[in-house]
């Protein structure tokens, strides 16, 4: 989560222009973007794919992974990331961005071609236009969503300003501008550290002055807040487009445990482990629907601590995190939930078994064992049917464990097409954008709106054409 507050020393106030030459360019290159076709960025875009197979491409990451790494980011997190950053500049994923069928570019790829303008009937012709001017926030728990927000404001002929976490704040930068075939007079980094009062005042003047279309963050709850907060006070009214902080859970069924249980075991523990379980598709609750007696109920559980001790990776953990968690433990023991440990770990492996409804439901506030400070960790609560499973899922937002979640972003199923078809069916009465299979915890399909958005419709709007 990006954090606003600070303790640092304040100077003298610069303009925003001195700290920011490009503002004086800003609406020229907005213009010139503008005048642009869609066809001719898709164009010089589709030339990356070669760059992707040279010698440079494999220099530039290894130069990005060497960034992560010094800035703290964890050798599996950056190896995961790096893994899929070549996909988003594959013509194919760009294509299927632009042609799928839920939007409004729909059909706008011909034999391989982008067609501007579009013809509906004999008297209207539709096309898109950009936006203009578009802010883009980063999190500091991922680079994925970042660059791929980057890339689509600028193939959909915008002017983009990003402010990164401090993780990211030089790596990004040096990757776009080491990548050939981006223009360098459309994509901006603020460099800002908001940690240091003068750059957070600048931001601030930064976000209520400028004439922005779109402001589209990707952090926690503090982030939205000072963004909708100072947004306010502009008087060209942007729009917000905030990824707001949701969460994955997992259904699995009965009868699949019963008939899959080695199985289910290694496809959760790989999905509780991806990427530290901080992503927002990471199953941070569990239910089990039906009924499964033991002993056959325990053993899935010692083979799952069994998997999750194969993929565990170590996190540094605050010595009050692990006083809560242990605590957490004791109390889950004490009023009936079964708790299982690492023998190899101790509890920083943890599962816990609850009846009917969370365990934390029922625990004293004093225990906020965020999701956000645990790691390989879950609890999995038995439901004896989807009736009862709407009430339980629903209330996951109530706990502290959850405080500042908006929402369930992802389903992960493990079960049976009809199993399947109820948790789509769960997906609607909760609000869930994704449900999912195992495959898709740390990948998205190119098809797929985020969190229910499609960005490159919020980064263009469209322009009838009657004559």
């Amino acid at each position: 989560m990006i954090r606003f507050l600070s303790k640092g020393k304040k100077n003298k106030k610069v303009s925003l222009n001195e700290t920011f030459p490009w503002l004086n360019s800003i609406e020229k290159n907005k213009l010139e973007q503008k005048k642009e076709k869609f066809s001719s960025r898709l164009k010089d875009f589709k030339k990356s794919d070669n760059y992707v197979k040279t010698d440079s491409w494999k220099d530039l990451l290894i130069e990005f992974k060497t960034g992560l790494l010094e800035a703290g980011y964890p050798k599996y997190a950056a190896d995961l990331e790096l893994e899929l950053l070549a996909e988003l500049f594959n013509p194919d994923t760009i294509n299927s961005i632009f042609s799928n069928p839920s939007n409004s570019f729909y059909k706008s790829i011909e034999n391989d071609v982008f067609v501007d303008e579009q013809k509906f009937s004999v008297n209207y012709r539709f096309m898109r236009s950009p936006k203009g001017l578009v802010f883009i926030v980063g999190s500091s728990n991922t680079i994925l969503p970042v660059i791929l927000a980057i890339m689509l404001s600028y193939l959909c002929g915008n002017i983009t300003v990003v402010q990164l976490s401090n993780l990211h704040q030089k790596i990004i930068p040096n990757f776009f501008n080491r990548l050939p075939h981006f223009k360098k007079n459309c994509i901006y980094f603020t460099n800002l550290n908001q940690g240091v009062d003068n750059d957070r005042d600048q931001l601030t003047d930064l976000i209520s002055t400028v004439d922005w279309d779109i402001i589209n963050v990707w952090g926690g709850e503090e982030a939205n807040d000072f963004y909708y907060s100072t947004s306010r006070n502009n008087k060209y009214r942007p729009k917000v487009l905030t990824m707001e902080p949701l969460t994955g859970v997992t259904l699995i069924q009965a009868k699949y445990l019963k008939e899959n249980r080695g199985v289910l075991a290694k496809d959760l523990a790989e999905a509780i482990t991806i990427m530290g379980q901080q992503l927002c598709s990471s199953p941070t609750e569990g239910y089990i629907i039906g009924d499964i007696e033991e002993p056959l109920r325990r053993d899935f559980f010692l083979e799952l601590i069994k998997q999750i001790e194969e993929n565990y990776q170590f996190h540094n953990t605050a010595e009050a995190n692990a006083i809560k968690l242990d605590r957490a433990l004791t109390k889950a023991n004490d009023s009936g939930s079964r708790v299982y440990t690492s023998q190899k770990y101790g509890s920083l492996i943890s599962i816990i078994n609850s009846d009917d409804q969370s365990f934390f439901i029922k625990t004293d506030l004093d225990i906020n064992l965020s999701i956000h400070n645990r790691n390989n960790f879950l609890e999995l609560i038995n439901i004896h049917s989807f009736e009862n499973a709407y009430e339980t899922v629903s209330q996951i937002s109530d706990k502290v464990t959850h405080d500042q979640i908006k929402k369930i972003q992802t389903i992960l199923v493990f079960g049976d097409k009809d199993f399947w078809t109820e948790a789509i069916n769960l997906a609607k009465v909760v609000g869930a954008y994704r449900v999912i299979d195992l495959n898709y915890v740390l990948k998205r399909h190119p098809f797929e709106p985020l969190d229910g958005i499609h960005l490159i419709e919020e980064f263009t709007y469209p322009i009838a054409i009657l004559d």
